[in-house]
């Protein structure tokens, strides 16, 4: 080994120096290091300080949040109870509605039902008032053409057939539009009927009865001599024992005291002619003015004027025919009963069941279950009440013509 050279001697008062230094270092390190331990000590405490402190507010605020939620909990529960509640009251508002919407839906059906049964009611009146009028119109038709073909009532005949054309006017029917022309032909045809005979002849035999009260009568005077001609020797000797009368219509004479009888039945002669002209029976009519002109003749003065205007009205009178030309009438009624064969021909055809579409069309049938009852109950109704009343309008119609099948 080598050996190390000595070292040379140090003075010991530089060394002390240094280490009074170092002291002082160490000593200015070691406070620094206390002053830097008690700031940092201070500092902690002051942050404990503040933690605490804030750890303490934050503990209250907490604590009030706590609360606050423990409010808002209980508000919740409250909330969910009213919610629940709310919830109960929309379910049965809900089932309210459903049971309220279905009542609705099937107080509508029913009102339709009913406007539609109203309907058919009303089309029902509407047929039935037209039948009357049918029936009015044929039964006036009817009247009126047998007052004339039986009793030649002309005005009774004219006043069917105006009273006949006044209900026509009513009916609103444009099937039976065509029936007023033959109507207004036969009315015409009325009208241009001339008046009858019968009627005037009536009118101047009641005014020829009049007018026999003051009529003049025939004198009497003269002997039965004077009635034979003149004063023969024959004559004179039989109207001593005889009362001798000629029975010539130039002279013949009717007794005081059968005058009064002779007048009334001048008057029934004529009355008998008013009835036999009333029914046309010109035989007896002609032999009534006959035997009335003789009686007239033979009880009133001849020279008189009103007695002769009263022979020549009745010898006019029996000339006179009774004969009166009327109309044949029916061509109205005719077509009447024809207009509504032929509307019970139609509706009888309206009337005949067809084959469904769908069977027809070969197409899948709808399914026939409705979705409300009420529908249900409404569409079962209805089939069976259409027959029925389409069977009810037959039979009315059917049973309303007057006279036909006669």
């Amino acid at each position: 080994m080598t050996e190390t050279a000595p070292t040379p001697p140090v003075s010991e008062a530089p060394t002390a120096a240094a280490a009074r230094s170092r002291a002082w270092l160490w000593g200015a390190v070691v406070i620094g290091l206390l002053v830097v331990m008690a700031a940092w000590v201070w500092q902690q405490q002051s942050s404990l300080r503040e933690l605490e402190q804030s750890r303490s507010e934050w503990r209250s605020e907490a604590e009030a949040l706590t609360a606050r939620i423990e409010a808002m909990d209980r508000q919740l529960d409250l909330l969910r109870n009213d919610a629940r509640v709310q919830e109960d009251r929309v379910k049965n508002l809900t089932q309210t509605h459903r049971v309220m919407r279905d009542e609705l839906l099937a107080s509508t059906e029913r009102a339709a039902s009913i406007e539609d049964a109203v309907a058919r009611l009303s089309d029902e009146r509407m047929r039935g008032d037209l039948m009357l009028r049918l029936n009015e119109v044929e039964s006036l038709l009817l009247a009126g053409g047998q007052r004339l073909r039986l009793a030649q009532d002309l005005d009774g005949a004219k006043l069917a057939y105006s009273l006949a054309a006044q209900a026509l006017d009513s009916v609103d029917d444009p099937l039976y539009a065509s029936l007023r022309e033959p109507l207004t032909s036969e009315r015409a045809l009325l009208e241009s009927v001339a008046v009858d005979p019968v009627s005037d002849i009536r009118h101047r035999l009641q005014q020829m009865l009049a007018q026999l009260e003051p009529l003049p009568l025939r004198d009497r005077g003269g002997s039965d001599a004077a009635v034979l001609g003149g004063d023969s020797w024959l004559g004179q000797t039989l109207s001593r024992v005889l009362t001798v009368r000629r029975l010539d219509a130039a002279s013949l004479r009717v007794p005081r005291d059968a005058q009064p009888a002779a007048r009334l039945l001048l008057t029934q002669q004529i009355e008998r002619a008013i009835t036999a002209a009333e029914r046309r029976d010109e035989p007896t009519f002609r032999d009534a003015l006959t035997a009335a002109a003789a009686l007239a003749d033979a009880l009133f003065d001849p020279t008189d004027a009103g007695v002769q205007s009263v022979i020549a009205e009745l010898d006019a009178l029996s000339q006179q025919g009774l004969a009166w030309a009327l109309p044949s009438l029916g061509a109205s009624l005719t077509e009447l009963r024809a207009l509504r064969g032929a509307r019970r021909v139609l509706q009888t055809t309206l009337l005949v069941p067809t084959p469904p579409a769908a069977e027809t069309s070969g197409a899948l049938p709808a399914d026939p279950t409705p979705a409300d009852p009420a529908a249900a109950g409404d569409a079962a109704a209805s089939p069976a009440s259409e027959p029925s009343e389409a069977s009810l309008e037959l039979s009315v119609e059917a049973d309303a013509p007057v006279g036909e099948g006669e």
